[in-house]
């Protein structure tokens, strides 16, 4: 944390100067923490509105973004990183096009419709999702999918990813 060697610290100044660099490092931190839970806040909210809009394609929309906004969902990897805002950002898009066509909506959602019954099955069975070997990392490609399908024009972290779903399941050996 104090991004110096520690036995370069040897007085009482050397170390407030240490500590005055960690704080002001922690601060920036922290506002762009405080900037990108503003941002999901508001994004939280507009999907929600648009799902109540979209009809019964508004069901799977609402269970998606309670997932991820889940209790907790600070302590995965990607909540703060380039992934987690690319997901919530093609979830929006997504939302927005079930609100004019949630039939097209519900059509494009079959082709998952399997692998993420397992999922939601698989992730009865473990306690954290972060934890939990391989589920994690079934449910990163999952999201892939769900970019791929319903906001192409989101760029996905893997290419073709579900051509490597139905394998990425049978390495978990749940």
């Amino acid at each position: 944390a104090a991004g110096t060697d520690l036995w370069d610290i040897r007085s009482a100044v050397d170390f407030q100067a240490v500590l005055e660099k960690m704080r002001m490092r922690w601060a920036d931190e922290l506002d762009d923490l405080c900037a990108k839970l503003e941002k999901y806040a508001s994004d939280y909210s507009a999907v929600r509105a648009l799902a109540k809009r979209a009809g019964s394609a508004g069901n799977d929309i609402k269970e998606h973004l309670e997932f991820l906004f889940a209790p907790g969902f600070l302590r995965r990897a990607d909540a703060v990183t380039e992934d987690y805002p690319r997901y919530v950002r093609a979830l929006k898009l997504r939302a927005e096009r079930a609100v004019n066509s949630p039939a097209k909506d519900l059509q494009k959602g079959e082709v998952l419709e399997d692998n993420l019954q397992k999922f939601r099955t698989a992730l009865e069975t473990v306690e954290d999702l972060v934890c939990s070997d391989g589920l994690y990392e079934f449910w990163q490609l999952l999201e892939e999918c769900r970019i791929a399908i319903f906001a192409p024009e989101v760029k996905c972290a893997i290419r073709s990813p579900l051509a490597k779903l139905e394998e990425a399941w049978d390495k978990l050996q749940i």
